[in-house]
Formats: structure tokens, C-alpha cells, sequence
């Protein structure tokens, strides 16, 4: 059995707090990269990042060091600078996860919302 966290979710929102759909890239320490576009389904194309309800689904925390960054493009088809999204990393042990006396550290990692600037809001 694998020893992964949950995915990591963070959610797209306005000024207002208010969900938002987005387009744009996210990098994530060297566990995954990609594009995300909130106002369409994910392709199966490797490299596309899950959207859903204007919630980006990131890959479990790997390392107590794993560092998130997201930039978003604008209508114009620029792109924002980058920015850290800031990770809480919590730490739960399974006990005897892949048999006696072999326990698994896993890592849950969250994310506050990340607020959208605003030329790089898409709405319907």
C-alpha cells in the first residue's frame, strides 16, 4: 500500500470571496506541473490539472518541504507572475500500514483560497 496523503484543494475565488473560474499553470516542487481551465473538463492529457467547482485537485504533499506556486492568464493572454500558495502540513502515522511494525507517515497538506486577480476572472 501507498503511503500518500489526501489531495490538496484549493479553491479560486474573487475579491468578495466568492468562487471564480480560472485559466492558468500551477508548479508544484517536483510532483506536478501543468495547466488548469476551470470552465472545462480535464483532458487526459498528462500534465492537466483537475478543476472542479472552481477547486483546483493538487497531488497528495510528498515531502514536509513540497512547495505550491500558481499564476493565472489574463484575458489577454498574458500570464500573472507567480505566486506561493502557502501549504499546512499535517502529519498523521498508519500504524502497521504495510504489515506488522511497518508504519506509513503520511502528510495532509491544505491550502487557504487563492483570490483570482481580476483580468483573470472568467465568468458565464
Amino acid at each position: 500500500m501507498g503511503c500518500l496523503g489526501k489531495t490538496v484543494d484549493v479553491a479560486l475565488v474573487d475579491d468578495a470571496g466568492d468562487p471564480i473560474a480560472a485559466r492558468g499553470e500551477i508548479r508544484y516542487s517536483s510532483h506536478q506541473e501543468g495547466a488548469f481551465d476551470c470552465t472545462v473538463a480535464p483532458s487526459a492529457i498528462l500534465g492537466d490539472v483537475n478543476c472542479a467547482n472552481d477547486t483546483l485537485q493538487i497531488a497528495a504533499v510528498y515531502n514536509d518541504d513540497d512547495e505550491l506556486d500558481i499564476r493565472f492568464e489574463r484575458e489577454d493572454g498574458s500570464f500573472s507572475d507567480w505566486q506561493p500558495v502557502p501549504l499546512t502540513i499535517e502529519r498523521r502515522v498508519l500504524a502497521d500500514v504495510n504489515g506488522p511494525d511497518c508504519d506509513c507517515t503520511v502528510r495532509d497538506g491544505t491550502a487557504e483560497p487563492v483570490t483570482v486577480p481580476a483580468g483573470a476572472q472568467l465568468t458565464d
